[in-house]
Parts: structure tokens; sequence; C-alpha cells
């Protein structure tokens, strides 16, 4: 575990009652905390990504029910899990607020003894600030910093932490309306493209329609959170095939390069790289190039054999098309 962040949480866990620090209060004896309702720390509610403690840290805090308000934050160090923490923030029977946390290794082992939690009580709140006693939030637009004052027997200090919002990691129904619609979409001008893709000749309207429907279908392909590498790469070569089909020979090829590079990187099944490479071959047909095309011929045959599809027949014509027109 990085040393940095075992020593940071150790002072943390024995200096509860930690030293005042700039821009992080402290409860002394007779000071008055204030009343507030959980409901005004709703700006807190999100995920967040940032760094804590010398490592990167992730941080989701939910909407308050029942007068509380639940948190987790893991704090990670090179990809490594290190530690987690549970946080509630809850409404005290006076209507003042708190934050008890309790902190867990990577193997769920607890820190606390079962009836014990950190404890950080709430002083005031101004706007997007909230100062607990040593122990401060502060959100502006979409950044989150968290100071939590902090000593030893030498000094003391603040430990700052800084978070960016991150999308919700929740899909609402309005959400997963608008994704199947989205979906859809990308389906339809799809299928509507090969109404082009299977005519011989084309004129210069019907051109200009088939390139915006595969572009189209790619587009919203890439509005889809479901959407996958091998949709990507399904677009990608369709988009190529387009442009051979109405002669442009160098685009077809840029698409295809794409895609190709897609499938080395993502690695999808053997099915797609195959026909990503058989689209680089058609390109090169298109420009007169029939020597590349050979090779990316070959490229094709080889990707095929890591495929787990079974029917291929329709792979293989498309194959032996190309051949005849690569031909020298």
């Amino acid at each position: 575990m990085n040393t940095k962040i075992i020593i940071c949480i150790s002072l943390l866990l024995t200096f509860c009652k930690v030293g005042q620090a700039q821009e992080v209060l402290k409860l002394k004896d007779g000071m008055t905390q204030q009343k507030t309702d959980i409901s005004k720390l709703s700006w807190m509610v999100g995920r967040w990504k940032g760094t804590a403690f010398g490592g990167d840290c992730d941080e989701l805090w939910m909407p308050a029910a029942d007068n509380s308000m639940q948190g987790i934050c893991r704090i990670y160090d090179k990809g490594k899990l290190q530690f987690t923490e549970y946080m509630n923030i809850i409404q005290e029977s006076d209507s003042t607020l708190s934050v008890k946390l309790k902190h867990f290794s990577a193997d769920l082992s607890g820190w606390e003894e079962k009836a014990e939690w950190t404890t950080f009580k709430l002083i005031k709140t101004e706007n997007q600030t909230a100062y607990f006693s040593g122990l401060t939030y502060q959100r502006t637009k979409n950044k989150l910093v968290i100071k939590l004052s902090m000593h030893d027997k030498e000094k003391e200090w603040t430990e700052e932490m800084v978070f960016y919002k991150k999308e919700t990691i929740t899909t609402n129904m309005q959400d997963k309306k608008t994704s199947a619609i989205l979906q859809q979409k990308a389906k339809q001008t799809f299928n509507e493209a090969w109404k082009y893709l299977e005519k011989k000749k084309l004129t210069k309207k019907e051109k200009i329609s088939l390139l915006n429907l595969v572009h189209t279908s790619f587009y919203l392909w890439q509005q889809v959170p479901a959407h996958t590498s091998t949709h990507t790469s399904i677009s990608l070569w369709q988009i190529s095939k387009a442009y051979a089909h109405v002669g442009d020979g160098a685009n077809a090829l840029l698409f295809a390069e794409e895609n190709i590079q897609l499938c080395k990187t993502e690695k999808p099944d053997g099915f797609y790289t195959a026909y990503a490479y058989e689209s680089a071959a058609r390109a090169h047909i298109v420009s007169g190039n029939k020597t590349k095309a050979a090779v990316q011929i070959k490229q094709a045959l080889k990707a095929i054999q890591a495929t787990k599809e079974k029917e291929l027949q329709h792979f293989y014509k498309d194959i032996e098309g190309l051949k005849k027109l690569s031909v020298i």
C-alpha cells in the first residue's frame, strides 16, 4: 500500500479531534452548531473522481432519504484498491448534521471497532460550502474540494482532495427511452443505406443520400450508451464500403484503416477484423492498386481463422469477388 496513504489515514483515525487549519474550522467548547436541513447538502450528490492521499479516488454521494445521506469512497494506487470508506451524513435529533464514516481494507476488514465511527460535526454552511469540525466540503461548478485538517506531535496541516463531477452511473427511464430511440434510428439508417449499396449505378443525388445515411448511422450508434466496439467496427465497414461504391477509394481506405486500428486495439471477434481488411482491399481496388489489395485479402483470410462465427459463406463469397477484381 502507498506509504503516504497509510500515514494520512492512520492520523485521521488517531486524531479525530483535528487541529484548526486554513479554510477548515474546529468546533470549540461553547460554539453553537448551525441547525439546517440535510436537503441543503444536495449539491454534494453525484459521482466524483479525483485524487486523495496520494492515490486515485472515486466518491459517490446518493440523494438524502430518511434524514440521512449515504456515500461511498474508494482509494486506489496504480490500479490496486487500497481501502474504501462508507460515509453517512445524519440529521441529528437537534436538527444539526454530522458526518460519520467507517473504513474498510480491500478484503473488507473494518478499521474501526464495530460500534465506533469517525465523526465530524457540522459547524455551518455557506452557499455550496459545508464546514464540519475538521472537514470542509466546497463545490464550485463541477469541482468538489474536500479539505481535512490533520496534525501530529510536531505539526499540523490541511490535506486537500480535488474531485470533478462525472456522469451519473444510473440511467433513468427517460435515458433508457432516448437510448432505445437512438438505437432504432441507427439501425434504420444502416438498413436504408443498403438499398443504394445494392444498386450498381447511382445518380449524384443517390450517392449523396448513401453517404449521408452511413455517416448518420455511425453518429447515432456513438450516442447509444450501450454501443460497443463491434457496433463501431460495423459502422466503419459500411462507411468504407459506401465510399468504395461511389468510386472514392481514398476515403474508403481512410475508414477501412480506422476500422483496422480499432480492431487491433479493441480485439473484437475475428469476423469483424476480417471484414475490416476486406474493406481495405476493396478501397485499394477502387484506387487501382491491386497489389496492396491482394495483401489485404490475405490479412482478411488470416483474421477470419479467429472467428467464432459459423456461417461464413457470405464472407468467402465477398473475398472471392475481390480476388477476381485484384488479379494483376
